[in-house]
């Protein structure tokens, strides 16, 4: 009857603390995980700009100019935009830009509009022009190219350096200086429709890729090359991997602060639990179980206890996923970081606790 009575109560408390241990845990994880999933969002929304996802294609053969729709289609990648570029005289060029892309994803817009989906297709005569050529137009919204004369719809602050520093060093185009910003030069942009039907000869292909990694774009570099074997096909000179890294690291320590404020309020949670566990324990051992049977049987519950919490850390970040988008953390962790806090956390806790473990197996109490 005793031992019955000493097993109910110490059942009866182990589950309150079981509840707000698993809680704890959850709590823990999650602040971790959004820190993490922070982290992720900023490499995301990077990996995919023009500064680390564009291929240039230099040597141009103009009887096999790779299209955007072809390497879309044949290949499957989501292409934003490919932008087909032809020096005209000394500094200037003109850009034949095909994709859904908006002007602000290579440079800033400061006033009027870009192309709609009309102009593109069919090949209306309207250009976007860089700020340097809108003052010198007096505020006149015609502009001629040739025999052509277009509708001057909207300018941004376009220089050589917004696309020229997706270009590496190894690629043998001519046609941007990659050793000066090119502040003085003047741009035309037309869409791709129009570009075509006005018979302009392509120099240089920039292609922005999207939801790549570095690894992934080098493997397309790889694929296209092949392809297209006349051409010389290279990668953006920035790399995303060292982003990914730099905003791992960072969200990887708020992440580990949070986790240890969360942490240092359970672990107590966690010595309680051992308390309550010990008299349940002293029983079993009692009627014939072996320590280290015993011993393994509390420590798989610790860390069943962590691995529920960490699970309902995850839902929980799901449910709250389109919450936290507006934060900025809408991307989940990758797996392998979810485990690592949680076995990170299961592991401070175990070392934490050695003292408290050695006590429950060691006690000379006796069952009266």
């Amino acid at each position: 009857m005793i031992t019955a009575k000493i097993i109910k109560n110490s059942v009866i408390v182990n589950k309150f603390l079981v509840i707000f241990i698993t809680l704890s845990i959850a709590a823990s994880v999650f602040c971790s995980n959004v820190a993490l999933g922070y982290g992720e969002s900023r490499y995301r929304a990077v990996r995919s700009s023009n500064t680390y996802a564009t291929l240039a294609f230099a040597n141009i053969n103009e009887k096999n100019i790779p299209q955007l729709e072809y390497i879309e289609d044949n290949y499957g990648y989501d292409i934003g935009s490919a932008l087909y570029i032809t020096k005209t005289a000394e500094k200037t060029y003109v850009i034949g830009w095909n994709g859904y892309d908006t002007a602000s994803n290579w440079f800033p817009h400061m006033s009027g509009r870009f192309f709609n989906e009309k102009e593109y297709e069919q090949a209306e005569n309207v250009v976007y022009i860089s700020e340097n050529i809108y003052t010198s137009l007096n505020g006149e919204k015609k502009i001629a190219l040739g025999d052509t004369t277009f509708d001057m719809i909207g300018y941004g602050w376009i220089i050589g350096n917004n696309f020229s520093s997706m270009i590496d060093s190894s690629s043998p185009q001519k046609v941007f200086d990659l050793n000066v910003s090119g502040s003085d030069c003047k741009f035309y942009i037309l869409p791709y429709n129009t570009y075509v039907k006005e018979g302009y000869n392509t120099e240089l292909i920039l292609m922005r890729f999207n939801g790549l990694s570095r690894a992934e774009l080098e493997k397309a570099c790889s694929i296209i090359q092949k392809d297209f074997s006349e051409y010389a096909v290279t990668l953006s000179p920035k790399n995303s991997d060292e982003v990914l890294v730099e905003n791992k690291s960072s969200s990887a320590f708020i992440g580990g602060i949070l986790l240890l404020i969360v942490w240092l309020g359970m672990i107590n949670l966690v010595w309680e639990w051992l308390g309550a566990t010990k008299q349940i324990a002293y029983v079993y051992m009692c009627c014939g179980l072996s320590k280290n049977r015993m011993k393994f049987a509390v420590v798989s519950e610790i860390f069943l206890l962590f691995a529920v919490g960490g699970i309902i850390a995850v839902i929980v970040q799901l449910l709250l996923k389109d919450l936290l988008a507006t934060l900025g953390a809408g991307y989940m962790p990758r797996a392998g970081e979810v485990v690592i806090a949680v076995l990170l956390s299961f592991l401070i806790t175990l070392l934490a606790s050695i003292g408290k473990l050695k006590g429950m197996f060691e006690t000379k109490r006796t069952v009266e």
